[in-house]
């Protein structure tokens, strides 16, 4: 077994999630679903910040001891970028309650739909290229 798998088996389950909302993200939906639709984006929320808190604390410390410098640097580039995106969720989540949802559904769904582009691209750039490099690491 690999040393990301379970990184990559979180992905997996973090874009289960975004599958699973991405269908109620109309106007008419959201207003009729916002509890089940915040039940979900909390329960993605918190599986995303065990993810994070994980390659904070073993993938990027054990990725930025390694002698190659190409691996420290695509660690450090990913972990500054991580800043970012872990600020765009702490504010979508403070901001997006179920009665927020259900005021304003046009702009929650521009905000999800934001999240959710964001985070994919993150899976996706962590999956080809960050992950890799550290399944080779001593």
């Amino acid at each position: 077994m690999s040393k990301t798998a379970s990184y990559r088996k979180q992905h997996e389950e973090l874009l289960s999630f975004t599958k699973k909302i991405a269908p109620l993200l109309n106007e008419g939906d959201v207003k009729d679903n916002a509890a089940e639709i915040y039940a979900l984006l909390s329960e993605l929320i918190g599986r995303l910040v065990v993810h994070l808190t994980m390659e904070d604390n073993v993938l990027y410390p054990d990725m930025m001891k390694s002698s190659d410098k190409g691996t420290r640097d695509l660690a450090t580039k990913f972990s500054a970028e991580m800043g970012g995106l872990r600020k765009t969720i702490k504010d979508f989540s403070t901001t997006w309650g179920v009665e927020a949802i259900r005021r304003s559904p046009v702009d929650f769904c521009r905000d999800c739909d934001k999240v959710f582009a964001a985070l994919t691209k993150r899976i996706e750039a962590e999956d080809a290229l960050l992950y890799h490099l550290y399944d080779k690491l001593p």
